[in-house]
């Protein structure tokens, strides 16, 4: 079992080796993102974070791309993610599984957005992060009730170090804190906190304790556990060992503050694309910091250059003829003029070109709003036409789609469905309220149920503008049946209306409960034949009835003949 010493030497190791890569974050933080300037120094509460800091542009842009980006991929008031089954079965039974799926999918976002879960603070800093910096960081925990059965929480990337295999899979995470004395014995207690820790503790009231800038750093390590075996039961066997303990303490209890372990990787990890033999993603912040610091400066001058334009240094003649206090709004100034009626007080001409400071400051805005995918949007457009065709807003959101599917793609595949995967094992495994038809498989299987095979899709805004392609060419074949029709009307046997169905319910989301099974739907078709064959009957028995209600009478023309 590894020891407190070698679990932080690791970390310590791990740290130390991400000096370089902190030194480039630190300086796009403190220009791009100062509130996220922490990679190389402690800060203090209400300390002054833009002291670097002379253009906001980047930082606004970074922050509406996200929205954005989390908006296009998991927007708060839909189902975003879902199950299918790919169980070889019947269409009658595939749409009963998906309907069983479906209500599991209700269940896990129902409990993903409870008030105090803390989702969408987690999400969107995550989402920030991994846009700006190349990684976002979220830990997935058992809450503390039923009422809050999962809590998420963010985790900053400069107290978040990674731990991968030899084929780039993260197999260890070490999340660190800063907590006072009192906050450590409180949370791990007494008999596990290290002497000197315990000692502090007792000394200082809970006043001094709160106002004590006297921190520790507690880090959480969770490592693939050696031991595992799924076969076998109990912490010593789960996939994943969880250990807390305090970096640097040394002392008599120099133990773990706490052992436990996980079934599911706690922490989802999404990592921008990286050079080889690094662990740590770019992100778009790093790959445009020549731009980013170049129009800063920019701005630094343009600055400086409109307070000398608006306030310009004024030349004098050297006879102190003149007094600078007279040099003010509303004075009349003696001696302001020669003989000869020119001006002896001229604003010195410093040679400013504002517009080319302009024109390249704008030029940097540009490449700045196509780094972070922000112009394809009709907000920044800047369109001067007041209406825009809906063709051209479908095409628009079609480029955008395309331009974030990179990091999409990413985000879905690791840690998307890294929360979906620990979201089940908690609900499912440790509070029990998923519908037993979820089992644990082994390593690399396919997750199963008792009757059926499933795998996890992705449904949201970004996934349906991917597929918009498919529903306008259905669409268009439907409409171009509709005008064939009158001159042929055998045309229309060349349409599958179940199989559009199926592709306009695939393209947007339709929920399975809505579609009816193929049995339901041959069972509605016949009761509609029924029911016209049997008015084709009224109608008709209607008919004899009359004629031979004429017949009994007598026609007025029955002597005719």
């Amino acid at each position: 079992m590894m020891n407190v010493n070698t679990a932080d030497k690791m970390y310590q190791s791990a740290v130390g080796s991400r000096s370089n890569y902190n030194q480039q974050c630190t300086e796009a933080a403190e220009i791009a993102s100062p509130r996220d300037r922490l990679f190389q120094e402690s800060q203090t509460e209400g300390t002054k974070l833009r002291i670097r800091q002379f253009d906001t542009l980047t930082e606004h842009i970074h922050d509406r791309a996200t929205n954005k980006f989390v908006q296009m991929t998991s927007p708060k008031h839909k189902r975003y993610s879902g199950f299918a089954s790919t169980k070889l079965s019947s269409d009658e039974n595939k749409v009963e599984d998906q309907r069983a799926l479906d209500d599991i999918e209700e269940t896990i976002f129902d409990a993903r957005y409870r008030p105090k879960g803390g989702f969408s603070d987690a999400r969107n800093n995550s989402v920030r992060s991994f846009l700006g910096y190349g990684n976002g960081v979220m830990f997935i925990d058992k809450g503390p009730d039923r009422e809050t059965p999962i809590t998420y929480r963010y985790c900053h990337l400069a107290n978040t170090h990674f731990i991968v295999d030899g084929l780039d899979n993260i197999i260890g995470v070490f999340f660190s804190r800063k907590m006072g004395s009192h906050q450590i014995v409180k949370e791990f207690g007494e008999d596990k906190v290290p002497l000197k820790i315990l000692e502090l503790s007792k000394r200082e009231t809970i006043t001094s304790q709160v106002e004590s800038r006297e921190k520790s750093v507690v880090v959480h390590m969770v490592l693939e556990n050696e031991d595992y075996n799924p076969a076998k039961k109990g912490i010593k066997h789960m996939k994943y060992i969880s250990r807390h303990f305090v970096c640097g303490a040394r002392g008599e209890k120099n133990n773990y503050l706490r052992e436990g372990g996980y079934r599911v990787m706690p922490y989802a990890i999404s990592r921008d694309a990286h050079m080889p033999h690094e662990t740590y993603g770019r992100g778009t912040l790093l790959k445009i910091l020549p731009e980013i610091k170049m129009r800063n400066g920019l701005r630094k001058i343009y600055i400086e250059a409109g307070h000398k334009a608006g306030r310009s240094t004024l030349l004098f003649k050297d006879d102190s003829s003149i007094n600078m206090k007279q040099v003010r709004p509303g004075k009349g100034i003696i001696g302001g003029l020669d003989a000869n009626g020119q001006p002896n007080i001229v604003p010195l001409n410093q040679g400013i070109n504002m517009p080319i400071l302009g024109e390249m400051m704008e030029e940097l805005k540009q490449i700045v709003k196509q780094a972070f995918n922000a112009d394809t949007s009709i907000s920044n457009m800047n369109e001067e036409r007041e209406r825009i065709t809906a063709t051209e807003i479908l095409t628009r959101s079609q480029e955008e789609a395309t331009s974030l599917s990179y990091h999409a793609a990413i985000d879905e595949d690791q840690m998307q469905s890294s929360i979906v995967e620990r979201e089940i094992d908690i609900l499912d495994n440790d509070w029990g309220m998923l519908p037993r038809i979820l089992d644990e498989v082994e390593e690399g299987a396919e997750q199963t149920t008792s009757s059926m095979k499933y795998k996890v899709y992705f449904k949201s805004n970004m996934t349906f503008a991917q597929k918009s392609d498919d529903v306008l060419a259905a669409n268009r074949l439907l409409e171009a049946a509709q005008a064939v029709a009158p001159f042929d009307p055998t045309v229309v046997h060349t349409f599958k209306t179940v199989e559009y169905m199926k592709i306009v319910q695939e393209g947007n989301g339709v929920p399975a409960a809505m579609m009816a099974t193929l049995k339901e739907y041959e069972a509605a078709v016949k009761k509609d034949q029924e029911r016209e064959m049997q008015s084709q009957l009224m109608q008709n028995a209607g008919g004899l009835a009359s004629g031979a209600q004429t017949i009994l009478e007598g026609s007025p023309d029955a002597g005719a003949l």
